[in-house]
């Protein structure tokens, strides 16, 4: 099995970089283990930006559920920080929707504390009047 690199960033010429590797006979699953490679690497350089990882670290969502880029994802954490716990739940792919479901969540009762407010405010003003 040999390490491919995958240097382009642009999905378009990483594209066009994989037919090009594929028509230079290199095997299909370097290639591939080189695709997921650089694809966690590019989120492994975000997470860098955000103070990257300490002590352990949640994969979520449904790459998480991906063989080859969790084994991807443990090589380059350990080659860039170490050993660290890397936790990924069986149920990641929903970790997206429950995040969803909070903001909408908290987006409908701030929507309500504003009409009970409203409200409020309405039933002030008319017990002036009277």
């Amino acid at each position: 099995k040999r390490q491919i690199r995958i240097n382009s960033t642009c999905t378009v010429f990483a594209g066009a970089e994989l037919r090009d590797r594929l028509a230079m006979g290199q095997r299909r699953e370097d290639i591939l283990a080189g695709l997921h490679r650089a694809i966690i690497l590019r989120a492994m350089s975000l997470l860098a930006r955000s103070g990257g990882i300490h002590d352990e670290f949640t994969f979520t969502g449904g790459v998480a559920k991906n063989e080859a880029a969790v084994k991807a994802l443990k090589q380059l954490v350990a080659e860039n920080y170490g050993p660290r716990t890397i936790n990924i739940s069986s149920d990641s792919i929903y970790t997206g929707a429950l995040g969803a479901a909070l903001f909408a969540e908290r987006a409908h009762r701030g929507e309500q504390l504003a009409i009970e407010k409203e409200i409020s405010h309405g039933q002030r003003r008319l017990h002036r009047r009277h």
